[in-house]
């Protein structure tokens, strides 16, 4: 498979985007809106307060350092 170079500048464009929401986001995270709702595996979860996305694993993993940080 192939990704042409206009499609993959789009999604780079995309992940810059949301890294840029991600890393000024007041914080803490708020991880509580599920955009893949009809999915099991695969999950990605919004911030409430910056509106980033990151998928599942990464979200337990944020979530159990506040909880080690606390």
């Amino acid at each position: 498979m192939t990704i042409k170079k206009e499609d993959l500048r789009k999604i780079w464009s995309e992940v810059k985007l949301n890294r840029a929401k991600l890393m000024s986001c007041p914080g803490p995270h708020k991880f509580t809106i599920d955009t893949t709702p009809d999915k099991k595996l695969g999950k990605r979860w919004k911030c409430e307060l910056c509106h980033g996305v990151i998928d599942s694993i990464n979200k337990e993993w944020y979530e159990l350092g506040l909880k080690h940080a606390s």
